[in-house]
């Protein structure tokens, strides 16, 4: 799956712009006689923020997500200041976590939800995806949803999730990506082998047979003279 920076003309912009203030600064110094302050040089190396916002729903979307989330890095670092917040839906039935969850969602230049596919989403789920969304700027953003194949359960429920994302990207004016994939498969339990019965004591029996480990005794050294 391909992905494109949803803010791309700005990197753009801000290439002719930086170029305009060059020219203008070496028009200054020509046209006077007194050289101006020199301006610091870490103002041109300012790069374009880039919020990512990952919502998920359990350790195997996580990694899924941590995946796609490694290689937005690599490919953006170079012109944009990359961020990057983290959110599991059971920690989101937090108020407090619920709204500063849904405020950075707000900010974000790319929303990535990874969710098991399911017939209807949880409460947690679509409660708080619906929170955030009339409070959405007109700014480009993406969703981007990873949608994990269930074990169990309808084939047909990989779409029904898509479509439940995708009509809420639609809703909020923003770009929808999507991406189903299988969990990897957990190993088969290992079967306990029974242990053996320990065998059962005649009452009465000498201390040596009761318990064998008080007759079996390794001596105890003695070093030095009196060995």
């Amino acid at each position: 799956m391909t992905f494109h920076s949803p803010t791309l003309r700005q990197v753009e912009a801000i290439g002719v712009e930086d170029a305009n203030r060059t020219l203008n600064s070496r028009t200054d110094v020509m046209n006077n006689t007194r050289l101006r302050p020199k301006v610091d040089a870490s103002t041109w190396d300012q790069k374009i923020p880039f919020h990512l916002l990952v919502a998920y729903e359990d350790p195997g979307t996580r990694d899924r997500a941590l995946h796609l989330s490694h290689h937005l890095s690599k490919q953006l670092a170079a012109d944009y200041d990359f961020h990057c917040s983290w959110w599991k839906f059971n920690h989101l039935a937090n108020t407090i976590l619920h709204q500063q969850a849904a405020h950075a969602a707000t900010e974000a230049n790319m929303i990535v939800v990874a969710v098991q596919a399911r017939a209807t989403p949880p409460p947690i789920q679509a409660e708080w995806l619906r929170s955030w969304l009339p409070r959405r700027s007109k700014n480009k953003a993406a969703l981007v949803a990873l949608v994990a194949t269930p074990e169990t359960g309808q084939p047909s429920d990989v779409a029904k999730t898509t479509e439940f994302l995708q009509a809420l990207a639609k809703s909020a004016g923003m770009d929808f990506f999507n991406h189903s994939f299988e969990l990897p498969k957990l190993p088969a339990p290992v079967a306990s082998v029974p242990t053996a019965r320990a065998a059962e004591v005649p009452v009465g029996a000498p201390s040596h047979v009761a318990n064998p480990s008080s007759h079996f005794r390794m001596p105890i050294p003695r070093w030095g003279i009196n060995e």
